[in-house]
């Protein structure tokens, strides 16, 4: 019986021994990766996903052997021209073309005498809501002492992707769970066609913040800005927005708070902003916080730490509108948070004059703005001016009246005391 137990114990330990021996080759080859090899993964999240995705197509498609058939560019919602290779031509004239792209697996490529090994893979989310969002595509590219060579062939690819890039308008982005979805280009107003007082001052402060990234940086100061814009409804807070996002060419973020389901799920909106491209709008702020009570699902703190904490956007610009700013909190509009405020209530007699001649293209067009009150909102001027399109005389004539009678209004009350 001990010579059995003695056979046993000699033969686990023979296999103790193979075992390990049999691993020393893949710990060597562990050891040589982590001393000599260089990784970089590009997740579909990103552009430059988009960039390596057109750049293999068009450089090493016959290295591929299971593919995925799209009809033209399948990224064209970035803003590629040539989507079907002959945009020039109408539409009825155009040959669809059917591209080919990688669908998933390795292939070798050699770049600057260096073998790189290039995978496309995805991953299953299992708590997507779309099909489109099912899973996470992503490019690993890796190679022996190949950092500096793999650092080139991201630079050539973005080179490449020059000449498929067109200027596009920028684009509408509005929360949906934790993620944006695009809505729309940026249309409406250009910046001369919305009026408000202090006007000059607020574009020469967007000027200055965006010409001075590297004064920020050299400080160390978080570059960022933030505006608050408040004031009765009607008088084109929305609208300013819009202007500002056209006329420097940067994407807008709605969030609305009554959406976001959680701390968490904010970061995760945070996440998905672009980088030095984006103006963040978070619209009748008011009916969110007021005076850090509210039945939300967000923490005041979340909202804090997004908008300067560890999940602020590198050049965001942070624009919040409001009703009612008094019943803000302090600390959501403190000076770091919110550097520029602008009331925009009704507007006085010479903004609506200003706004009248350039609607009708006519600077000899003239108000009594001796006693004209406050009391039309910027909306209620315009449809004025819809109503009569053709008659600019009548329309000056609807809006001194609506005046007039505010003041008779007074002085009827003043003569009943």
């Amino acid at each position: 019986m001990a010579g059995l137990l003695n056979v046993g114990m000699l033969l686990t330990l023979f296999g103790y021994v193979a075992y390990q021996l049999k691993a020393i080759p893949l710990q060597i080859w562990d050891k040589i990766k982590e001393k000599l090899s260089y990784s970089v993964y590009v997740e579909h999240t990103d552009k430059l996903y988009l960039y390596l995705e057109r750049y293999l197509q068009h450089k090493h498609s016959r290295l591929y052997r299971e593919v995925e058939a799209t009809i033209g560019d399948k990224f064209d919602r970035f803003g590629s021209k040539n989507r079907f290779g002959e945009d020039d031509k109408p539409i009825k004239e155009r040959r669809i073309k059917v591209s080919y792209w990688q669908l998933d697996g390795i292939f070798l490529i050699w770049y600057k005498r260096r073998l790189l090994f290039i995978s496309k893979g995805r991953k299953e989310l299992t708590h997507a809501q779309e099909a489109t969002n099912l899973y996470l595509n992503s490019y690993t590219i890796r190679g022996l002492k190949s950092k500096k060579v793999i650092m080139n062939l991201m630079e050539e690819v973005v080179e490449f992707n020059k000449q498929f890039e067109q200027e596009v308008p920028p684009k509408i982005k509005v929360n949906e769970l934790d993620y944006f979805r695009v809505s729309g280009d940026v249309t409406g107003k250009d910046m001369d066609h919305v009026f408000f007082d202090n006007k000059d001052t607020l574009i020469a402060d967007i000027d200055l913040f965006i010409s001075r990234r590297e004064w920020y940086h050299e400080r160390g100061i978080p570059y960022k800005r933030g505006y608050l814009f408040a004031g009765s409804p009607g008088n084109g807070k929305t609208t300013l927005t819009m202007a500002i996002a056209k006329r420097y060419g940067r994407d807008v973020y709605f969030i609305s708070l009554n959406d976001v389901t959680s701390d968490r799920e904010l970061r995760s909106l945070f996440n998905d902003i672009e980088v030095g491209n984006c103006i963040v709008v978070f619209e009748d702020i008011d009916s969110c916080f007021t005076k850090r009570k509210g039945e939300k699902k967000v923490s005041f703190s979340g909202i804090l730490n997004c908008l300067d904490g560890a999940f602020y956007k590198d050049g965001m610009i942070t624009i919040m509108t409001t009703n009612k700013p008094e019943q803000l909190d302090p600390a959501l509009i403190r000076e770091g948070r919110i550097d520029f405020k602008l009331e925009m209530s009704n507007p006085p007699g010479e903004l609506v004059k200003n706004y009248v001649q350039k609607f009708y293209a006519d600077n000899s067009l003239s108000l009594n703005i001796e006693n004209y009150k406050k009391n039309l909102s910027m909306v209620a001027v315009q449809e004025i001016c819809i109503k009569n399109l053709n008659d600019p005389k009548e329309a000056m004539k609807w809006i001194e009246a609506a005046t007039q009678t505010e003041k008779l209004l007074e002085e009827t009350v003043s003569n009943d005391k």
